[in-house]
């Protein structure tokens, strides 16, 4: 072989491997683009998961009657809603327990049924005290009360914190609690974003919470102190809208501006979940993609635009029909 033929094997060579580079190259940045893509999905997709296993078991489909500071009855929603950091908000949720609609008591979180009408101490069907109790929930399926503050002395009486309150009832038009009401052990959860401390990374938290004290209409629950916290990292946002009027034309304004009017309750939810990628998008030359925060709902983040941080983001929106919440309708 000439010289000049092994020149050109050479670049020949050359050139071939230069392109094989370069594909394996793009390859490598497309998989990193689309794990990173995934990642973002995955974890919005996982908070609303768990946001909508609660969302359709929340309260009965109307108010909550709850005793204030005053002392007065007042109505709530079983689905409240505040102002978060950082432009996000943060849903309080009242869930009954996975045995609601059983009323074997000796089953944690299984129902109790009325069996006298009236106000003050509960008069229930049960052979022994509900098991694992802390809150209850008495429901028509239409509306209900929140009673707290309990003494499960015996199967067949429950005595509470808000029993000699004048008028408070899940169904005070009618003089009290009514015979064939459900007594349903409930619990009070709290969604909200946070930057771990740890890693400097968003997470959506859901946290244990009880009735406030004292109750108000603008405050009706609190964090209780413990451990049992499930976290879903990545997550940026959360955004509540609640809707009114009449489907299909709702009016959605945001959630922590809604307060509950028994007259005009809101009939829809537009849920919204921000997931973000655990590491910024990079392109083929390692430099930062223009990725930046995102508007939704009402948190808008573009006045002025944000710096582009490279983290790709997914937005879940899901539509839920208040209405169809209540166990009744499940």
């Amino acid at each position: 072989m000439t010289l000049l033929e092994i020149m050109i094997a050479v670049g020949i060579a050359s050139a071939v491997m230069a392109m094989a580079v370069s594909v394996v190259g793009a390859g490598v940045t497309l998989a990193r683009k689309g794990e990173q893509t995934v990642a973002s999905n995955e974890a919005s997709r996982a908070g609303m998961e768990m946001l909508l296993r609660d969302l359709r078991i929340a309260g009965t489909g109307g108010g909550l009657f709850v005793t204030d500071s005053a002392g007065t009855p007042v109505q709530i929603n079983s689905i409240f809603t505040q102002a978060g950091t950082n432009g996000t908000d943060e849903l309080w949720l009242v869930v009954p327990r996975s045995n609601m609609m059983q009323n074997d008591c000796s089953k944690v979180g299984s129902a109790a049924i009325v069996s006298a009408s009236g106000t003050g101490p509960l008069t229930v069907n049960c052979t022994a005290p509900l098991a694992g109790a802390t809150t209850l929930l008495v429901t028509n399926f239409s509306q209900g009360a929140l009673i707290s503050g309990l003494t499960l002395a015996t199967g067949t009486s429950i005595t509470y914190a808000e029993s000699g309150v004048s008028g408070f009832s899940n169904n005070p038009q009618k003089g009290g609690f009514q015979r064939g009401d459900y007594v349903v052990p409930v619990d009070v959860v709290h969604y909200f974003v946070r930057l771990n401390a740890a890693t400097n990374r968003p997470e959506l938290i859901r946290s244990p919470g009880a009735l406030n004290t004292p109750v108000s209409a603008a405050a009706p629950f609190k964090d209780v102190s413990t451990n049992r916290q499930d976290r879903f990292p990545d997550i940026e946002d959360l955004q509540v809208a609640f809707g009114s009027g009449v489907a299909p034309s709702l009016t959605f304004a945001s959630g922590h501006t809604v307060v509950y009017n028994p007259a005009a309750a809101p009939v829809a939810l537009r849920l919204t979940v921000v997931g973000i990628t655990p590491r910024p998008v990079l392109d083929d030359q390692n430099k930062v993609q223009p990725f930046g925060p995102v508007d939704v709902e009402d948190h808008l983040v573009s006045v002025p635009p944000p710096d582009p941080d490279g983290y790709r983001r997914s937005v879940y929106r899901r539509r839920i029909e208040l209405l169809n919440m209540g166990p009744a309708n499940l």
